[in-house]
């Protein structure tokens, strides 16, 4: 997820506005092998991932996003603002799992793009993918370490996932402030590879609340994303 740079002294700052039809966004070409086929059922009972993030159908999360782009030793830097919509559009049970379809919706520097992504719940697990989720649950998630966001019970020095974006650890359990109000048990998680940290706190029954990421090299790069509001699902 794209997400917000703080603003630093002698930045140029750059408004933009989103209007029109939304672009898909881009990705490389790529030739995958067929998917098989999956039976998908109805969700009749959501499990305890699904709950912790309050995922269901309808549901939906507005952020505000601020991005830092610096160039190292040159004294160049600029910020720019956007949003960000995410809604659950659908979801369904899919052997052990449930998945819940994302449509996601961004606007930074003018531009309009939609695309979608998977919040897969597996067992005790969350995941967040932005391809086709049968791979991962066939394989019970093995190799899809980098898209593991939580595992529960969350407990505080608690660590999971890996790859190369390194693996999460729970740093604190605290209420967070966010642009409706104060939310309960929200824990405070982060991981570090080589070039770039990240840091996510996620609220029992909200969801993520607000997300940072920075990457270092010749360019400092910094993007966060705040919840600025929410949306319950419709009762069933």
């Amino acid at each position: 997820m794209h997400l917000a740079r703080w603003i630093l002294p002698g930045m140029v700052i750059v408004a933009t506005a989103c209007a029109g039809v939304a672009q898909q966004e881009e990705r490389p070409a790529a030739t995958a092998p067929p998917m098989p086929a999956v039976t998908r059922q109805p969700i009749t009972v959501a499990s305890l991932p699904a709950k912790a993030f309050g995922l269901a159908v309808g549901a939906q999360w507005a952020y505000e996003t601020n991005r830092n782009d610096e160039c190292v030793g040159r004294g160049v830097s600029k910020t720019a603002r956007g949003a960000i919509t995410e809604t659950v559009t659908s979801a369904w049970q899919m052997d052990e799992a449930q998945v819940f379809e994302l449509h996601v919706e961004s606007c930074l520097l003018g531009e309009r793009l939609e695309r979608t992504e998977y919040y897969v719940a597996l067992d005790d697990r969350l995941y967040r993918a932005a391809s086709r989720p049968e791979t991962l649950i066939e394989t019970n998630g093995r190799g899809y370490e980098a898209m593991l966001l939580a595992t529960w019970p969350v407990t505080v020095g608690q660590t999971f996932g890996g790859g190369k974006t390194g693996a999460w650890r729970v740093l604190d359990q605290n209420p967070v402030d966010w642009g409706a109000g104060q939310a309960d048990a929200c824990a405070h998680l982060q991981r570090r590879s080589t070039n770039t940290e990240e840091e996510i706190w996620f609220c029992s029954g909200v969801g993520i609340v607000r997300h940072i990421i920075r990457q270092f090299g010749q360019r400092i790069n910094e993007e966060q994303k705040t919840l600025i509001g929410r949306t319950e699902a419709p009762a069933p």
